[in-house]
Formats: C-alpha cells, structure tokens, sequence
C-alpha cells in the first residue's frame, strides 16, 4: 500500500490514510483540519443584529453564520477534542523523528493543540504564524479584520535534528 501513496495526492479520511503508512514514513504534516466552529463556537447562538438599525426597521446581522457542512460538525466539544487527538496522534506515528507538524487551527483554540503536542506528546513548538489573506471571507458586519488572517503553529517531533539542517 505504502507504494500506492508515495508522491500522490490522495483524498480520503486522515485516519484511515494515515494507518496505511508505516511508522516514522513521513517527513513533514501541513495540515488543516477542521476547527469545530459550525456548530460549536456558535450552537444555540441566534445572529446578534444592531439595534439602532432594528429599531428603525433595518435589522442587520452582526454575527457571522458559519456552516462549513458536515466536515466539520462535532456533537460536543468533547467529541472534536477526541478526534483532534484521534488524528494527531496517527500523524505523531508517521511522522519521522525529528520532522515537523504544521497545522492550521482555530485561533481560540490552538492552545489546546500546543499543549497537547509540547506537554503531553513532548514535541518541541517553533512558533505560530499568520497567514495573512488578501481576499478573506467577508463579514456581514464588515466591522472586524480578524477574518483576514489564520493562525499556524509549528512543532518538531523530538529526536534527529530538522531535515533541513542536515
């Protein structure tokens, strides 16, 4: 199977690709999963609107509605939580030592992924980055510029030195 994925792109499940790799395979993840953000940083939120324009009749929505369809709709916290570890920890076991992970992730929540790569899987964080986009998504409000940037955080698997310090 290894042969199969080698210098291809391959769509499919993470997971489920990733178990068809042997251990220590891989020399770089650049990632992007999801964040959880379709129905968990918003469930059960109704779009604020601004009341000086509901009053007049021109309710206007403040609050960005986000549907990124079922790729990324988790029934719980807990559950995005589970699968984030559930798919980090296959990347750990591909990855070879001393290789890097880069992932984008949610802003509000990249914390979480550092802490469980740095304390719990001792890998060693580079840094967080900013992708700074020149055509973001809008925003119905158009009051705020954080849409126009993800973060990306770097971490080293402990071992080897990086590939390219060799």
């Amino acid at each position: 199977k290894m042969n199969e994925l080698i210098n291809r792109i391959t769509q499919g499940d993470c997971i489920q690709v990733m178990k068809l790799l042997p251990n220590e395979s891989i020399d770089l993840i650049l990632t992007d999963p999801p964040y959880g953000i379709t129905n968990l940083l918003r469930s059960g939120q109704e779009p604020e609107t601004s009341k000086s324009r509901q009053q007049r009749g021109q309710a206007k929505v403040r609050a960005a509605e986000f549907n990124f369809e079922n790729w990324d709709k988790f029934s719980t916290k807990e559950d995005f939580l589970q699968w984030t570890h559930t798919w980090v920890n296959e990347a750990i076991r591909v990855l070879k030592k001393g290789r890097m992970i880069i992932s984008y992730f949610d802003k509000d929540q990249i914390n979480f992924l550092s802490r469980y790569l740095t304390k719990d899987k001792k890998f060693l964080l580079r840094g967080y980055y900013a992708d700074c986009k020149n055509n973001p998504a809008p925003r119905p409000a158009k009051d705020k510029w954080m849409m126009g940037w993800e973060i990306i955080g770097i971490w080293k698997k402990n071992g080897d030195k990086p590939y390219f310090d060799k």
